[in-house]
């Protein structure tokens, strides 16, 4: 049947009013009528009623029943009604909490006789309660005071049936020393995460019954001897987070039936060796983390006294399960565990100092399931027998600061029998080569010691691998220029030696015969070093490996490729390997290639790359360079035979074309590409300079000695013909072209002209066919036609007037025909006669070889005086009746023609 009101339901024992504001004066029954009677509620909660009128006795009027009471931000004003709860005598169960007035009345809890739960939570305005708030409840069993603004609490008075009494998280300094005397029921106490940095020295006293204390997140300094006398059934004492720094061996000693320790985030350094004595068949659980405890450093502490023995405070605790020592400054495991602690069953040693680890250390008398060693500093892990030993299940050696070295490789070893211990974390710290690298993920080879013992050369560094036992030897880069002696090994340690000698100045290996311990070699690298030959006494018997790389190798000695055939690794590169058709080397590389580690840098002497196929190709293209030069040479001979024909037929026109191009003009003589031309030379003047052609140059060229055939326009040019064209016939018919310089020459017209088509003509036959005669002073040179200009500064000219002058136009004319070989020194000279070598022969002063009128010749000039003797006939008259003229230079572009000899 569905009810027609709220009325008509049944009774209910349990309400809650959330948010809903309490209506002044006025029962809570008044005001939920529509609810019907509320004669049975039992349980009624207040939550965040905020806008409530004062709370007022009236409002539990008809709630007879109630016996669970939550007020939980009920209202903003302050409780002031002493008598608020006498309409509900039978309450059991109270929470205020979140209440936000700043005192409550002395006698708010009197009428509750029948309490046995109070909370007073998490009202933070409230610094202090009357004296006696919380006294005077018989019935109160547990009482909590949590997260107040508490400073101070008065003595409890009238609670005799209080067993659990919380005060944690409040703001409280201090407490009265005879604060629980009225209390001893009490089996729990929580006085954690408070401001207390002592403690009266009988606080504690008369509560016998306590198990449980928690004194927890505080700033104690310092335990009262007499503190716990009393708590002899106490099995849960945590003194964490504090700021113990000692414990003597007084506090904990009436403490029998203690389970559970926590001494965790003190200052701990010293534990005297007694102080858990009373505790060894009761303790098993014990938390001494974060603290700066040393055990096992031989000392050991006694009535404050530090004393040297093993001893340690946990050593008799024979029934521990949990044992918590890490964060501390424990640098070895110390003694107790073998023949102790029995129950055993979890131990963390991690963040401490330890920084060695012996297997015989992990010889526990208990079956420990967890050992926890992580990041501690051990370095090395000494591997012993432990097939009668109980070794911890699981032993965590997770970042610590291990060496890569032998030790670890027998640490691996046995991992892979072993894997209880959690390494998956454990990384290499040295050497560095291996920094930061996993110990799972070390290629075993890689593990080494230092070795030594004598049979390391006093030169060198050693290392023992046991891997696979073998001696490394480390002689690289000492400056070595003979390989150290090795000694055979004087015990089973090593089987075999990897001799390192890169980087030295070695230029032999030594001999196997004369070397006791060189067969025990079985790698060998002498990379870098000077090294010309390699024979087969130098390699070992044993031999794997050979680096020779980076020598002056150029080839193998007799039967060295052979051995290098058994060789698992050979290194060959960077040396000047002679390449040749047949070569020892190239027929090892063909053959070995895979077995040449550096094959693909292996380059000959010449700089070539050296291939699987170079001595194929080599003596391919020997055979093929013979037959190439076999064909060169016949067909060179082949040229040369129709060369050697045409040249004998044509020889007149090949050697003009050679000279004209300036090709072997040894082979050409002047008289051979002259001897068409009809004149020796044309003569270019002005006609008012023909006094002096009439009477000294025309004869005198003509006559004897000189018998020159001269073109003379008066005489030789045909009349009626252009002027023009006769010049330049004249000229290209003649083997030389005299140009008589004067000023009336520069004015003439056709004398320009004369000069030009001669100069053109010598430029183009690449020889020298201008003679310039200066016959008086022409003034500034670079006032001159830019050709006429050009010539004067590039080519010999001779003065009239010169005692020399009939000598040096000797010279300069064509020579009559001598001895070939002297012929052709006269052309060349001809051809490249200058200005400064015709001055040089005057003065010399040196007279011409020969006798007569011979021309001078570039190495013999005669004397002034030999020519002034020498000429005669009618032009001698010339040299009687007028002194010599001056010579002439060339000075600053201009010609002084009074310039002194």
């Amino acid at each position: 049947m569905v009810p027609n009101s709220l009325k008509d339901l049944d009774f209910y024992d349990q309400l809650t009013l959330a948010k809903c504001p309490i209506p002044e004066n006025r029962s809570l029954t008044d005001t939920l009528s529509m609810l019907g009677p509320l004669t049975h509620l039992k349980d009624l909660y207040f939550v965040e009623n905020l806008d409530s009128a004062p709370l007022e006795p009236v409002l539990f009027e008809g709630l007879d029943s109630l016996e669970i009471l939550l007020l939980k931000n009920v209202t903003q004003h302050p409780i002031v009604a002493s008598d608020l709860f006498k309409h509900i005598p039978h309450l059991k169960w109270l929470d205020l909490r979140l209440y936000d007035g700043a005192t409550l009345p002395a006698d708010l809890l009197r009428p509750l006789q029948a309490l046995t739960t109070l909370e007073y939570q998490q009202n933070a305005h409230v610094k202090e309660l009357a004296p006696g708030f919380f006294s005077n409840l018989p019935q109160l069993n547990k009482f909590v005071i949590y997260s107040n603004g508490l400073t101070r609490l008065e003595r409890f008075v009238g609670l005799p049936n209080l067993k659990q009494l919380s005060m944690r998280s409040n703001q409280l300094e201090q407490l009265p020393a005879d604060m629980f005397t009225e209390v001893p029921q009490l089996t729990e106490l929580d006085l954690r995460q408070n401001r207390l940095t002592s403690l009266p020295d009988n606080l504690l006293a008369g509560l016998t019954q306590l198990e449980t204390l928690d004194l927890s997140l505080n700033g104690l300094l310092h335990l009262p001897d007499t503190l716990l006398k009393d708590q002899r059934h106490l099995r849960y004492l945590n003194l964490g987070y504090n700021r113990l720094t000692s414990l003597n061996d007084k506090v904990f000693e009436n403490l029998k039936a203690l389970n559970t320790l926590h001494l965790e985030y003190n200052r701990l350094r010293i534990i005297e060796k007694n102080a858990f004595m009373a505790h060894g068949q009761t303790l098993s659980e014990l938390d001494l983390s974060h603290n700066n405890l040393s055990f096992g450093d031989n000392v050991m502490y006694e009535n404050g006294i530090a004393l040297v023995g093993w001893y340690t405070p946990i050593l008799n605790l024979e029934k521990i399960t949990i044992l918590n020592l890490s964060h501390n400054a424990i640098g070895k495991l110390f003694k107790g565990f073998d023949d102790y602690m029995a129950d055993l069953h979890t131990v963390d040693l991690s963040h401490n100092a330890i920084e060695s680890l012996d297997f015989a250390q992990l010889s526990f008398s208990a079956n420990v399931a967890w050992l926890n060693l992580a990041n501690n500093r051990i370095r090395s892990v000494k591997v012993s027998d432990v097939s009668t030993k109980k070794f911890p299940k699981q032993i965590i050696l997770n970042n610590n600061p291990i060496r890569c070295d032998c030790n670890v490789h027998a640490l691996l070893a046995f991992l892979k029998k072993e894997p209880r211990f959690v390494v998956n974390e454990l990384r290499c710290d040295e050497p560095t080569v291996l920094q930061r690298t996993k110990v799972s993920d070390v290629p075993p080879l890689a593990l080494t010691c230092d070795y030594t013992e004598s049979s390391c050369p006093s030169e060198c560094d050693c290392q023992i691998r046991p891997e696979d036992r073998v001696l490394l030897v480390d002689c690289s880069a000492r400056n070595l220029t003979t390989v150290p002696t090795l000694h055979p090994p004087k015990d089973n340690k090593y089987r075999v030696v990897d001799l390192r000698l890169q980087d030295n100045l070695l230029d032999a290996l030594p001999d196997t015969t004369a070397v006791s311990a060189w067969e025990t070699v079985y790698r060998l690298n002498v990379s870098n070093n000077r090294l010309d030959a390699l024979e087969t006494s130098n390699l070992p018997f044993q031999l794997e490996m050979l680096d020779v790389s980076g020598n002056r190798l150029r080839a193998f000695g007799d039967g060295v490729a052979q051995q290098l055939k058994l060789l698992r690794n050979v290194h060959l590169k960077a040396n000047p390997w002679e390449c040749a058709c047949g070569a020892e080397l190239l027929n090892f590389v063909q053959a070995n290639s895979t077995r040449i580690t550096d094959f693909e840098a292996m380059q000959c002497e010449s700089g070539q790359n050296i291939t699987m196929n170079l001595q194929n190709e080599l003596c391919d293209n020997q055979w093929k360079a013979v037959a190439a030069i076999c064909g060169i040479v016949a067909v060179f001979f082949a040229i040369a035979v129709v060369l050697v024909s045409f040249g004998y037929r044509y020889q007149h026109e090949v050697k003009v074309w050679l000279f004209t191009h300036n090709w072997l003009q040894w082979l050409t003589s002047e008289e051979e590409l002259d001897k068409d031309k009809v004149y020796d030379a044309f003569v270019s003047y002005s006609h008012k300079d023909e006094d002096f052609i009439t009477e000294h140059l025309v004869p005198k060229l003509e006559n004897a000695p000189m018998n020159f055939r001269v073109c003379w326009h008066v005489r030789d040019f045909m009349p009626g013909e252009m002027i023009s064209t006769q010049i330049t016939k004249a000229v290209e018919e003649s083997r030389r072209t005299i140009i008589v310089l004067s000023t009336n020459y520069l004015e003439s017209v056709w004398g320009q002209m004369e000069f030009k088509t001669a100069y053109l003509q010598s430029i183009e036959d690449k020889r020298n066919r201008v003679i310039a005669i200066v016959y008086d002073d022409i003034g500034n040179v670079e006032d001159l036609d830019p050709e006429l200009r050009a010539y004067l500064r590039t080519n010999t000219y001779v003065r009239w007037g010169d005692p020399w002058f009939w000598d040096k136009l000797r010279y300069a004319m064509p020579h009559p025909g001598r001895v070939k070989g002297r012929q052709i020194n006269n052309n060349m000279r001809m051809a490249t006669m200058d200005k400064l070598e015709l001055i040089k022969t005057l003065q010399n002063g040196r007279a011409p070889a020969g006798d007569g009128d011979a021309s001078p010749t570039q190495e013999s000039t005669p004397p002034i005086e030999h020519v002034v003797k020498e000429i005669d006939g009618p032009l001698a008259k010339l040299y009687a009746s007028t002194p010599a003229t001056p010579v002439f230079t060339i000075s600053n572009t201009k010609l002084d023609l009074h310039a002194p000899e």
